[in-house]
């Protein structure tokens, strides 16, 4: 991939994650921007272009997403064409004229609390990010620690996920421990954090 198309990529998901939170915001529903650009702008990860854009919402919320989305062209992967879709914890929606995929999830593997209160512990805690101009909402430096933690931990047969998994514990600093471990009880994550 040339620098051109890198910058395409990285405008591309930056103007999906606009998009969706215009979308949710319009329907009232709240929507959570997980890993991604925020985790690269809190500093929790090197420069990294996304592939994609990962946004959490209610359980009772998923379907109408998916809805909402799908009314502006987006179009949901039939099942097992995706890797993520094994996990049953996110549905993939792909636009043939958008070159990044968007995973409405409902819950997050390695998060064992009901996902319902799951996300309403994500949302209290949450914080702003600009992104295309627009604020959206992100979790909190802990939170977004704990998702880029069991991310990588899911996969660390790849040298991608070891070597971001490395950089998260050299980026995360000793005044987060206390929080990180706070929340990780709340989310019911400490078994799948353990390693």
């Amino acid at each position: 991939m040339g620098a051109a198309e890198t910058l395409h990529q990285e405008e591309g998901v930056l103007l999906a994650t606009a998009l969706v939170d215009h979308v949710a915001a319009s329907a009232g529903l709240p929507a959570l921007f997980i890993k991604g650009p925020g985790a690269t702008m809190m500093g929790l990860r090197d420069q990294h272009v996304s592939a994609d854009v990962d946004v959490l919402v209610r359980p009772e919320h998923l379907d109408r997403m998916v809805e909402l989305m799908g009314a502006r062209g987006w179009i949901e992967r039939p099942s097992g064409t995706a890797p993520v879709r094994q996990y049953r914890h996110s549905k993939t929606l792909y636009h043939p004229q958008w070159n990044s995929d968007i995973d409405v999830h409902d819950r997050y593997p390695g998060m064992e609390a009901p996902p319902g209160r799951a996300f309403d512990t994500l949302w209290r805690d949450r914080q702003f990010l600009i992104m295309a101009s627009r604020s959206v909402p992100v979790p909190s430096k802990p939170a977004a620690a704990i998702f880029q933690a069991l991310h990588s931990l899911r996969a660390m047969d790849q040298p991608r996920h070891r070597r971001e998994y490395s950089g998260l514990l050299h980026r995360v600093d000793a005044s987060l421990h206390r929080d990180l471990v706070d929340l990780s009880v709340e989310l019911q994550a400490t078994a799948a954090l353990k390693p």
